[in-house]
């Protein structure tokens, strides 16, 4: 996910009190005719504007089995238009499913995440792109929808 950074004095109260709680989305892709489907929880709270993101990376068939989760958290804030999440880099952690995933295979999806993270200097954020109810709309910078759900 790309980011779209303002500064934090930026915020809006009221877009912050509606997204306090537990939020999932999930995406699929499809590379080299091996389907994945990615499903993340968010947690977001109010009083110490505090997050963590536990994300299950999912192969589909034949396979059909989770190969990695990716833990993380840190500071977080939301204006109107946009939520960034400023994740702590000693925060992420990696588990994978040893039996699907041999070490080379581990480290480059270790080194992939962790890429991604630092080409953005350790922050994530979305637009917002619909009103924040029980669920909403947010966009990343490709232009990547995600379908957020409130779970608690």
């Amino acid at each position: 996910m790309a980011i779209n950074l303002s500064a934090c004095e930026n915020s809006d109260a009221e877009t912050e009190q509606n997204l306090e709680g537990s939020w999932q989305y999930t995406y699929s892709e499809t590379e080299d005719g091996v389907h994945m489907t990615v499903t993340a929880t968010e947690s977001y709270s109010l009083e110490d504007h505090r997050f963590n993101s536990y994300i299950i990376f999912h192969i589909g068939y034949p396979i059909n089995a989770d190969i990695a989760t990716v833990t993380y958290e840190g500071k977080w804030y939301a204006t109107k238009k946009e939520i960034v999440n400023d994740i702590e880099k000693g925060s992420v952690n990696f588990s994978f499913n040893k039996r699907l995933l041999d070490k080379s295979d581990r480290e480059e999806f270790k080194d992939e995440i962790l890429r991604e993270l630092k080409k953005n200097d350790y922050q994530e954020g979305v637009r917002i792109k619909s009103p924040i109810t029980d669920s909403f709309i947010a966009e990343d910078n490709e232009g990547e929808e995600y379908h957020y759900t409130r779970i608690c």
